[in-house]
């Protein structure tokens, strides 16, 4: 009995050690990620002048080459990508840096979904291509999308098969990312990987973590939607009445939309109880808030009395024109204008022989039309209307719908819009009043709000 009882007490008191070991990694592992950053950065002596430009992308999804071999398995994450370009990260990069190099921007801004799915690796690289641009005098800063945390489906692909790879933990994201606005940061949030940093005397970048994510590894797949908990709303109220007590000049990012961009896809994508954050956002009078995440290049605006708020949503940087947003600031007028990626000009400058990146603009557009044409044939097959006679007209008037909607050149005038109506695609469209693709292309046709590629906002107290 007494031998019995000892185990007993030894058992216990193993347990007993291996908890209190998980407690204090897990403790650890927060103190990274909730350390209050009121370092003391001094506050620039520079006022922010017309010529310092900020470049915005968003939802880079950069995965290493190393994380797959081009097999069966990496075909297949591409054919599900939804139009992104997996074959060309490191090339996009290269291009950004010389892009970067030619035009000289003071900052650029990054927000959410750096990575594909969460691997370390890929962020780890990422950070090697920011870190280039940091030493040519552009300072990056970064803020996680939802895909960035935590990520369960963080894999590596080989042949047939995929396994598991490293995922990046909230802290490792800030130690990755130190040098991409973590360190520079005056504040942090307390309970997220939210930070708010002074590029200039007058101006204030607010870099506000909407995800949701677990401080462990994770076996789940991200969430879509996001949220701002509660101790980030009570930060943010002392880093506004700071900006406020200035009189600067702010600019709140965050990797989730303020508002709808589209009636008919928003789940997820607008941020949860985004009435709330509306009024919070409009208390403090902001003017604008940076976003990503819909992979949609959209400038959306919510009015409150003689408030305005607009919602500018940069695209996504592995689709399309991979887009970039140029922000400039002069009498206290914020100016947004959406710039390409200069893929083309840097193929042929730095030599490259691929005929697909020497026309890349070509290439990008057309994978994501394909991947639009794709998507058009399968809801007809499921919605039970398909016709073979019919369905190309159909699915290619979608892709290039898709197309224009998602690359931010839907402000449509008079003669396009005849034109669209007369468009046998869409005739054909129109006699399946309760398809999807219907209501879809309806709800992609009627942004009449603002042009979603440029836009001047009054911003500052």
């Amino acid at each position: 009995m007494i031998f019995i009882k000892s185990k007993k007490i030894y058992a216990i008191g193993a347990v007993s050690i291996l908890l209190i070991i998980g407690v204090f990694s897990w403790l650890i592992n927060r103190s990274v990620l909730n350390k209050e950053a009121e370092t003391a950065q001094p506050t620039p002596s520079q006022s922010i002048s017309k010529n310092d430009k900020f470049w915005v992308i968003s939802d880079v999804h950069y995965l290493s080459d190393k994380l797959h071999d081009q097999g069966e398995q990496f075909q297949f994450i591409k054919k599900t990508s939804a139009g992104k370009d997996l074959d060309y990260p490191r090339e996009r990069l290269e291009a950004l840096l010389w892009q970067i190099e030619k035009e000289r921007p003071k900052g650029l801004i990054v927000s959410g979904d750096l990575t594909l799915n969460g691997e370390k690796l890929s962020a780890e690289e990422l950070a090697g291509y920011f870190k280039r641009a940091e030493e040519l005098g552009t300072q990056v800063y970064v803020i996680p999308g939802n895909h960035d945390i935590s990520d369960g489906w963080a894999r590596r692909y080989e042949g047939d098969q995929m396994e598991r790879t490293d995922q990046i933990l909230p802290g490792e994201f800030a130690e990755i990312f130190a040098d991409m606005g973590y360190q520079e940061a005056f504040s942090r949030d307390s309970d997220s990987l939210s930070y708010a940093v002074r590029p200039f005397k007058d101006l204030m970048l607010v870099m506000i973590d909407t995800n949701k994510y677990i401080n462990d590894v994770s076996g789940s797949s991200p969430q879509t939607s996001g949220k701002l908990r509660t101790k980030t709303y009570e930060w943010l109220e002392t880093i506004f009445a700071q900006a406020k007590a200035e009189k600067l000049q702010v600019i709140p990012v965050m990797h989730h939309n303020l508002t709808d961009h589209n009636t008919h896809v928003n789940k997820g994508f607008t941020i949860d109880q985004a009435g709330n954050v509306q009024d919070f956002l409009f208390k403090h009078q902001m003017s604008l808030v940076l976003t990503g995440h819909i992979h949609t290049q959209d400038i959306a605006s919510i009015v409150k009395g003689k408030q305005t708020i607009y919602d500018i949503a940069t695209g996504s940087f592995a689709t399309l024109s991979n887009p970039i947003g140029e922000i400039s600031l002069e009498n206290q007028v914020l100016t947004y204008q959406k710039k390409q990626l200069l893929m083309d000009d840097w193929a042929q400058a730095t030599d490259q022989t691929d005929p697909q990146l020497l026309a890349y603009s070509t290439y990008s557009q057309k994978l994501f039309n394909d991947d639009g044409i794709g998507m058009a044939h399968r809801q007809m097959y499921e919605e039970g209307w398909y016709d073979e006679t019919t369905a190309d007209l159909v699915a290619d008037f979608i892709g290039r719908m898709n197309v224009r909607y998602f690359d931010g050149a839907d402000y449509y005038d008079q003669g396009e819009m005849a034109a669209i109506e007369a468009d046998k695609g869409y005739q054909l469209l129109k006699k399946q009043p309760d398809s999807f693709l219907l209501a879809y292309v309806e709800s992609i046709l009627v942004d009449q709000d603002i042009d979603d590629t440029h836009v001047e906002i009054p911003i500052g107290y």
